[in-house]
């Protein structure tokens, strides 16, 4: 039998195979009876693209996080000049459609208004399409409840859109300009409903923003609940 074999159960001829003792304190993968131990648990190191050191596997993921293209502060002021643009043409319609303001038809022309196209309860609709225009338009510039409030929106201007198609998809496209800026106003709604308010919002960090897809279908079964609520139950 040679030396080496000799020395083979021995602990220090272990350690020094592996460079360094476990008696005295060096990282070794053999225990005191020579038998193999637990490995020293050692940090995952890689490298970024550009050559520098990642101390462990969730550094490696933040690097990746960074690389991807992000949701950058151009979308949420252009997020927020459509809130406000579009909310504050809502509570000035709203407050025309209640109040007369600024040249208004009045509450009394509106409620006859809805007489016209065939609407029961007429008086309580006025009401209610009049202050979810001012309410959900003062939603949308705070950013509050945003997918919410752009459904309530929807579903009122989805009423006037029902009385506003006139003779196909050619002339309500074609001749007829009310009907297209009342289809642009929708799909801008429809826009935010999904995009959500943006980070220039009171909306951050609420459930519905931090699941703004899931949010949204919520927000558009609401709203169409509520126009057919309007069409079928209010209307002749």
């Amino acid at each position: 039998m040679s030396k080496r074999d000799d020395r083979f159960g021995d602990p220090d001829y272990a350690d020094e195979l592996r460079g360094g003792s476990s008696r005295r304190g060096g990282d070794s993968f053999f225990d005191d009876a020579g038998f193999t131990a637990d490995p020293p648990t050692r940090t995952s190191t890689r490298m970024t693209p550009l050559g520098g050191r990642l101390e462990d596997e969730d550094d490696v993921f933040d690097e990746i996080e960074r690389e991807r293209a992000p949701w950058h502060t151009g979308a949420d002021i252009g997020l927020l000049l459509l809130r406000l643009v579009l909310g504050g043409g809502f509570i000035a319609h709203g407050l025309q459609q209640l109040f007369g303001f600024v040249g208004g038809q009045g509450q009394t022309q509106f409620i006859a208004q809805l007489v016209r196209l065939g609407y029961r309860e007429s008086h309580l609709l006025s009401w209610v399409a009049g202050v979810t225009e001012i309410a959900g338009g003062a939603l949308l510039v705070l950013g509050l409840f945003t997918p919410f409030a752009a459904a309530a929106l929807l579903a009122v201007l989805a009423n006037v859109l029902r009385f506003s198609w006139h003779g196909g998809v050619s002339k309500a496209f074609g001749e007829d300009t009310e009907f297209k800026l009342l289809a642009l106003i929708a799909l801008v709604l429809v826009t935010i409903l999904f995009a959500g308010a943006g980070r220039i919002s009171l909306d951050g960090g609420r459930p519905w923003y931090r699941h703004p897809l899931a949010s949204a279908f919520v927000a558009i079964l609401l709203g169409a609940s509520a126009t057919f609520a309007a069409l079928f139950v209010y209307h002749n």
